[in-house]
């Protein structure tokens, strides 16, 4: 990612039987955990944790169960 100027980047960590689902983004410095959800048109902002057997949904993503 490009942020004032400066070129950034972390790790991303999917679990096991993680769904990243069509147009789901995960940003950097993010971390989704075993049986994770990320929904459609949802985008994983940096420095989320998604806990085991979630689902998130949304702009920023949030968790909705």
């Amino acid at each position: 990612s490009l942020e004032d100027g400066y070129f950034k980047s972390d790790r991303i960590v999917i679990g096991k039987k993680c769904t990243v689902s069509v147009r789901g983004y995960v940003h950097y410095g993010t971390e989704m955990k075993d049986g994770s959800i990320l929904d459609p048109d949802s985008f994983l902002m940096k420095g989320e944790v998604v806990e085991e057997q979630t689902i998130w949904q949304g702009n920023p993503a949030q968790v909705i169960s």
